[in-house]
């Protein structure tokens, strides 16, 4: 339970329980008890039970945390594709939330070489079938290296030899019917052609079937021009394979395809035509801009922003978003012309709106600087507009900690007084605190829950570096320090009188020391579970020291209970046996309570459940021939007063 409130602190600090491994909480290995307990759910070490399972559930326990990380990731990749209907994430990319999904959709392609290898393993570096499906599902690149996103020639070509003879032939977004994208397809025949390239559809044949699929119940004729090396495809009503890659063995398959659709009369020279291939589908594409551009012009007009939302849709069934997002790409890449730039630039396009949003947050901080003075945010501070404002700040230091922050960005947050290093910085100004203390007191003696007037828990802190020493994990330069202010690593044996005399001081009052664990004085001493922490040491499952003889004789003295649970069972077990005296029995009802309110029925039929194996109550030898002795009837069964009885 002492564990279990130190998650749940953790909980409703942090929103989750994805506690590090290594993680310490006021001396308690929290994070490798979260892992026991993990362990302990699946049944391989331990066990829990029902209760203790709901309630580690309702302050957030992940019973498969690497599991439902990648879930996680997975709806942001899968955010990133309904607005731009494309994974080609640079791997750079963070979101605004500050997660790196650039950097997972590239793990993703290095776990799929390792799988295409043969290469096992656990962790971030594997990838399962059922992972790798559920990311082709968003059409996943999973060869990052060139950009594959853009219209290929071969597709180009096509629609240059194609167009003579069926001029309404169109590329179809998957925003309309049927629902899947179409390279190239013809209405007024009802056919579609696709142009399958191997370093496109190599792992792609289930996804291409499916295509299949759904132009057969649509009654659309899909036929497939699929370069070598390609598996087999049977979903389609006609497939031509490619003998190489070649322009020869193209042109090849464009006559084979013109027969198949009846086309008699045609003359195609990839070489001839190269130029007009390229101006055909330019002009084309120019058209299917401007038709994108004046949707796009309506919504400015009438909402007076860019920020179109992510579903809307073009009258040709275009997502506006996308277009946009793919006209900064265009822009960077050097293929706008400079008509189409200056109608995207009056409607006020931002070109480079990661730059413009950085802008923002930095006029945020040094608004937050003219404020309180400095940068020193908490990671979790949100600014009155709903701003992370801290975890942005965090997210420039570790950029500057791997060297990728560009140096005008670094100059600027340094002209802000931003510390690159904040955790230094916090030491200094708690050694700062202890000097002050110690010059005040005359010592570091310093209770554990005092604060400084501006905040510092500097006994908390002292209590850290302690621990630390002990482990061998203080910086040689604060071992120094702290000891030319006179600290004492082992402060313990004089804090142990202090709460010693608060015990006695609970006895006396109390007449024992059956503390409840949250039990606290009226100065904030947790004598609770200060008393705990001895019966730990006295079993010498404590960390730390264990109690001297004379500590445990000065804890006899005022009635220590060592075995508090021992000590409850024989207190209800000393009224069973003065009722037993009295009356010669034990067949008392469930709900019967003695005089001085022990509820001794309902104990007595949980004494016959432990007898029946039920894990919430303890059963012994000792205990069973403790209650033998006063008549104990086994063969009761719990019943309740309000029962009906067969006549």
């Amino acid at each position: 339970m002492e564990l279990y409130h130190l998650a749940e602190q953790y909980f409703h600090e942090h929103g989750d329980l994805l506690v590090p491994g290594d993680y310490v909480c006021y001396g308690k290995r929290l994070g490798r008890w979260i892992g026991t307990q993990r362990a302990a759910g699946k049944g391989k070490r331990g066990q829990l039970t029902e209760s203790q399972i709901r309630r580690l559930e309702a302050i957030g326990m992940s019973w498969d945390p690497v599991e439902e990380r990648w879930q996680a990731m997975y709806q942001l990749a899968k955010e990133y594709y309904d607005v731009h209907q494309m994974l080609n994430i640079p791997s750079n990319y963070v979101t605004d939330t500050g997660v790196r999904l650039g950097q997972w959709i590239a793990r993703q392609r290095k776990c799929y070489k390792n799988y295409l290898a043969g290469k096992a393993g656990g962790g971030v570096g594997t990838i399962t079938r059922e992972r790798i499906d559920l990311l082709n599902k968003l059409d996943m690149i999973w060869d990052g290296t060139g950009n594959t996103a853009k219209t290929s020639f071969p597709e180009k070509a096509l629609f240059f030899y194609l167009r003579k003879y069926f001029p309404d032939m169109e590329k179809l977004s998957h925003r309309r019917e049927p629902g899947v994208e179409l390279d190239l397809y013809i209405p007024s025949v009802r056919t579609a052609i696709e142009y399958d390239g191997l370093k496109w559809h190599r792992d792609k044949l289930e996804q291409d079937e499916e295509k299949g699929r759904i132009c057969e119940r649509s009654g659309i004729r899909l036929i497939r021009l699929r370069e070598p090396g390609l598996p087999r495809i049977s979903r389609c009503v006609f497939a031509v394979e490619l003998e190489d890659f070649g322009d020869r063995a193209f042109e090849a398959a464009i006559a084979e395809l013109f027969h198949y659709l009846k086309i008699s009369e045609f003359d195609v020279d990839i070489a001839r035509d190269r130029r007009a291939i390229l101006e055909t589908y330019r002009n084309f594409t120019a058209r299917a801009w401007d038709r994108a551009y004046q949707e796009l012009y309506g919504y400015y007009r009438e909402h007076g922003t860019l920020s179109v939302p992510a579903d809307l849709l073009s009258s040709d069934g275009i997502n506006l978003a996308w277009w946009l997002y793919t006209q900064r790409g265009a822009y960077q890449d050097n293929e706008l012309t400079a008509l189409q730039i200056k109608k995207l630039e009056s409607l006020g396009i931002s070109w480079a709106p990661f730059e413009e949003r950085w802008e923002y947050m930095y006029d945020l901080a040094a608004a937050y600087v003219r404020q309180h003075g400095d940068l020193m945010i908490p990671h979790d501070y949100i600014t009155d507009q709903q701003e992370r404002l801290g975890g942005w700040l965090a997210r420039q230091r570790e950029l500057y900690r791997r060297k990728e922050l560009e140096p005008r960005r670094i100059r600027r947050l340094e002209q802000l007084g931003i510390q690159w290093e904040p955790k230094k910085m916090r030491q200094r100004r708690y050694l700062e605190a202890a000097r002050a203390y110690q010059k005040a007191e005359g010592s570091l003696e310093v209770p554990f829950n005092y604060i400084t007037k501006d905040g510092l828990r500097l006994g908390e802190w002292l209590a850290a570096q302690r621990k630390r020493y002990r482990a061998g994990r203080l910086d040689g330069q604060m071992i120094q320090e702290l000891e030319g202010l006179g600290i004492r690593w082992e402060p313990y044996s004089s804090r142990w009188e202090e709460m010693f005399l608060l015990a006695q001081a609970y006895y006396e009052k109390h007449g024992d020391l059956c503390v409840p664990y949250d039990y606290v004085t009226g100065k904030d001493d947790a004598l609770g579970r200060w008393i705990v922490c001895q019966r730990r040491k006295s079993r010498g499952t404590a960390a730390g020291k264990r109690l001297t003889e004379e500590q445990k004789e000065k804890l006899d003295a005022i009635g220590m209970v060592w075995d508090p649970y021992t000590e409850k069972w024989m207190k209800k077990y000393r009224a069973a046996e003065k009722f037993y005296q009295a009356e010669g029995h034990l067949k008392v009802p469930a709900d019967f309570i003695t005089e001085d309110g022990t509820k001794l029925g309902m104990w007595l039929a949980s004494q016959r459940q432990a007898m029946r194996g039920n894990p919430n109550y303890l059963m012994n030898p000792e205990r069973k021939r403790r209650l033998d002795a006063i008549g104990m009837d086994w063969s009761l069964k719990r019943t309740s007063p309000n029962a009906r009885r067969r006549a």
